[in-house]
């Protein structure tokens, strides 16, 4: 068998895992998951960033959080992973599928115009295999027609457009931390946003939404989607060494 990705587990993975492990934090709780989202949000030049278990549950979290009505209509790519239609299925809403640019596979930029109805709330915008949408352009069309944009970075940790990290484009960023992506915690995902309101939703939405007095007086119905603080320490060591990671893939690029 043919792996698609073996990522590269350094010493400095393993002993941020038994640095953690020695100081007791091992559950969804801890200083590297913290530290991991300080880090992440400052490389992407955010205000606010949320780990969860996966980009899949990011998605849903995403979706969930700008609380739509159910006659709400949002965009996707109709070439991207199942999570995009999942996450609108999940929440009672309705897919607007975009064809897809027979070059670059991503969602075509053309077509999206046509297909926006008084009732699209939301465009998914998916980057497919590492090539970037030309976020300038989708930005515009969100702005103009006040529609809220979620950027699915989960295959571009790391990679820019227009000198800015992709993934901070949008209303909200959202990634994954799978083994084959850029960095990995093994599973793993982020939510990252300017806006404090929205932050204070996907801390709720990944955490059952317990009761802010009564803790078990739950506020919403929400999932488990926390991530632990082994995986966030593991994954700490790949942040750090981002810059490395993508130069060494950009090289690679060149014998294909």
């Amino acid at each position: 068998m043919i792996p698609v990705n073996q990522p590269l587990i350094t010493k400095q993975e393993v002993n941020n895992v038994k640095k953690a492990l020695s100081k007791g934090w091992f559950s969804s709780s801890g200083p590297q998951i913290i530290e991991f989202e300080n880090r992440f949000k400052s490389f992407l030049k955010k205000k606010y960033c949320v780990l969860v278990s996966s980009g899949t549950a990011a998605l849903e979290i995403a979706v969930k959080s700008l609380e739509l009505d159910k006659s709400s209509e949002i965009i996707i790519p109709n070439f991207t992973i199942i999570s995009n239609a999942s996450a609108v299925i999940k929440n009672n809403l309705k897919i607007i599928p975009i064809d897809c640019n027979p070059i670059t596979w991503n969602m075509n930029i053309n077509y999206i115009q046509n297909n926006i109805t008084k009732n699209t709330k939301a465009i998914i915008a998916t980057h497919i295999y590492g090539y970037p949408l030309e976020m300038d352009k989708i930005k515009n069309i969100c702005k103009k027609k006040k529609i809220i944009l979620i950027e699915d970075s989960a295959e571009m940790v790391g990679h820019s457009y227009m000198g800015k990290q992709c993934g901070s484009f949008g209303d909200i960023g959202v990634f994954s931390f799978y083994a084959n992506k850029h960095i990995t915690m093994g599973e793993g995902g982020a939510l990252v946003t300017d806006n404090k309101i929205l932050y204070e939703k996907f801390r709720d939405l990944r955490n059952l939404s317990f009761g802010k007095i009564n803790r078990f007086d739950h506020e919403n119905l929400s999932w488990n989607y926390r991530i632990t603080n082994i995986q966030a320490a593991f994954g700490l060591s790949q942040l750090k060494r981002i810059k490395k990671i993508i130069k060494k893939k950009k090289k690679k690029e060149k014998y294909w």
